[in-house]
């Protein structure tokens, strides 16, 4: 009898085990499995410097936002959504990383607040992140707009447009988020048993649905972004190249002014483009290796049968690489959006410098001077038809 009790025993730290709360975990220290526990005291800097950098740099955006954008900038359709993107990913921020700190302080998420602190906890991570990547999907959009359709980005991107936007990607997050609650899938305990998601390795139907819809809306979700956001570049640098071919033939007539304002118009382009490819590149890289390892997961690890340690290793630090997303978000963001107005106040003061010599100039630079300030804003990549003789606020990017 001892010895059965024996071997029930030692087999018993290589067994998958479903806790009471339907917790899904790995326990055991042989073939590289270790105790979760283990790695409490080794990682918990890790949300906590997140926590921290992602506060101060979102109230910060914020504060900018706020106090720092030109005077008839408060109300562009820009604006709003990186405002919009900046509060959810502050509120993603200080309602997950603190309850993230003290579940390392108690040991485990189920062991801290049971499974309605799991059921919060996968709630505050799924709603926060689909709200990010349909903000910025959104922002995609409405560049995209005012760049395609500049004579009817304003009939189109209205206050009440914007506003819609944001609470139809606040609505669809929360009822992405209430799924795992509702019943289809359910929210599991993750490594180290300090988080929880909904179970990405579930055989059940709702689960595997919830899986799939998931990662594809997000991916989709990105590669709509991607392409988006290669189209206003590419508009971008077509502008570019037509004013630096513009600045050459001008070299001789134009005023000095107008040569300089013209250069500066390039420099700011060129500036455009390298922020709209940052934008891209920080928002893929933070976020597609999320979604792919839930497709990975699905695919390969489901089911009661062992998976390395090292599998749940890379599911937590591709939560993190999205969680970081937050924290870069504002910068790209607020930097792009600050250096737009200035480069706009910047051409707004050559122009006047420029009315000041008209009077002097002759016919020919005269016309070269009108036409320059009828010419397209350049950062605000939109256009007036002749019936509109000044743009409305929510006409310009920034």
């Amino acid at each position: 009898m001892s010895s059965l009790l024996s071997n029930h025993l030692n087999n018993s730290t290589a067994t998958y085990h479903i806790t009471t709360s339907s917790n899904l975990s790995w326990n055991s220290s042989q073939d590289g499995f270790l105790p979760p526990q283990a790695h409490y005291g080794k990682t918990v800097a890790v949300p906590a410097i997140m926590f921290c950098v992602g506060v101060v740099g979102n109230l910060a955006a914020l504060l900018i936002l706020t106090f720092k954008p030109s005077k008839d900038s408060r109300s562009t359709a820009f604006y709003h959504l990186v405002k919009a993107l900046a509060i959810m990913d502050l509120f993603g921020i200080v309602a997950s990383s603190p309850v993230t700190m003290v579940v390392y302080a108690q040991g485990g998420v189920l062991k801290t607040g049971g499974m309605p602190l799991c059921d919060y906890f996968s709630f505050i991570l799924v709603m926060a992140g689909n709200a990010t990547v349909f903000i910025v999907l959104v922002m995609g959009i409405e560049r995209f707009l005012v760049t395609e359709f500049p004579f009817q980005y304003s009939k189109l991107v209205t206050p009440f447009t914007v506003n819609m936007s944001i609470a139809v990607v606040w609505l669809s997050s929360v009822l992405i988020a209430i799924l795992p609650i509702v019943g289809m899938g359910r929210n599991v305990e993750r490594y180290p048993n300090t988080w929880c998601f909904f179970d990405d390795r579930g055989t059940d139907v709702g689960g595997q649905l919830l899986s799939y819809f998931y990662a594809i809306i997000g991916l989709l979700s990105i590669a709509i972004t991607i392409v988006l956001n290669l189209i206003v570049i590419q508009h971008l640098w077509r502008m570019r190249r037509s004013r630096l071919s513009t600045s050459i033939k001008l070299k001789d007539s134009s005023p000095e002014a107008t040569r300089k304002r013209f250069h500066y118009r390039l420099d700011s382009e060129t500036r455009m483009v390298i922020f709209l490819m940052a934008i891209i590149v920080v928002f893929t890289v933070c976020y597609a290796p999320w979604m792919f390892r839930i497709l990975v997961n699905q695919k390969y690890n489901t089911g009661p049968s062992k998976v390395p340690e090292t599998e749940d290793y890379i599911d937590m630090w591709a939560l993190r690489l999205a969680s970081l997303n937050q924290i870069l978000d504002p910068w790209v963001y607020i930097i792009s959006r600050v250096t737009c107005c200035s480069s706009r106040k910047l051409s707004d003061r050559s122009y006047t410098s420029e009315i000041k010599k008209k009077t002097n100039a002759s016919p020919v630079q005269q016309l070269l001077i009108r036409n320059e300030h009828v010419d397209n804003d350049t950062l605000s990549l939109t256009q007036q038809p002749p019936d509109q003789p000044k743009a409305t606020n929510l006409d310009r990017l920034v």
